[in-house]
């Protein structure tokens, strides 16, 4: 029970008790809906400084919630995509409160690389100002290998092709050997 207590006149106070049990219940899911849900979700304060992770973001990164608290979210997306990413943020339509998707690398604490594809919110107080960021990401690292791989495929059957053209179109006299002639 909740209570709030008035003062009326100096003998004079009225005591309001309300039974907060179902609000409180429902608060206990949605914490346990987004530590225990099997994707990236964390908050930032307006500067980009970590405030919130839950638990999977800590085990699927091998990292402490101490390792995130007090750190720029920067600092665990990879180097060569730092700058792209903080550039992507610190340019957000300043009306709009949601961004696009962006898919960015980060490091696990032993160097892993895990791709995310990550949705921002952005957080504003009663008067419209910026006060932090809630992201939910989720890892699609089998995705982007996936796509790697379908790739290299690609290029070499690209370089099969273009051999077996050369090899079909292409006169040979008699003295020529397959080696001569896959060299060339």
């Amino acid at each position: 029970i909740q209570w709030k207590d008035s003062k009326y006149s100096d003998d004079l106070f009225v005591g309001v008790g309300q039974d907060v049990t179902e609000r409180v219940q429902i608060e206990n899911q949605y914490k346990n809906l987004i530590q225990n849900a099997s994707d990236v979700i964390y908050e930032l304060d307006k500067y980009g400084f970590f405030v919130f992770v839950n638990n999977f973001t800590a085990q699927m990164l091998d990292y402490t919630f101490e390792d995130f608290y007090n750190k720029h979210f920067t600092e665990f997306i990879r180097e060569d995509f730092r700058d792209s990413v903080s550039e992507f943020y610190s340019n957000y339509d300043k009306n709009n409160s949601n961004f696009p998707p962006l898919i960015f690398p980060i490091l696990t604490k032993d160097g892993r690389n895990i791709w995310l594809s990550q949705i921002v919110t952005v957080k504003k107080d009663d008067l419209g100002n910026v006060v932090g960021f809630s992201a939910i990401a989720r890892d699609i690292t089998q995705l982007k290998d996936n796509e790697e791989e379908n790739i290299n495929r690609q290029e070499k059957l690209q370089k099969y092709n273009e051999t077996l053209n050369k090899l079909v179109s292409t006169s040979y006299n008699e003295n020529d050997s397959l080696i001569t002639i896959l060299q060339n």
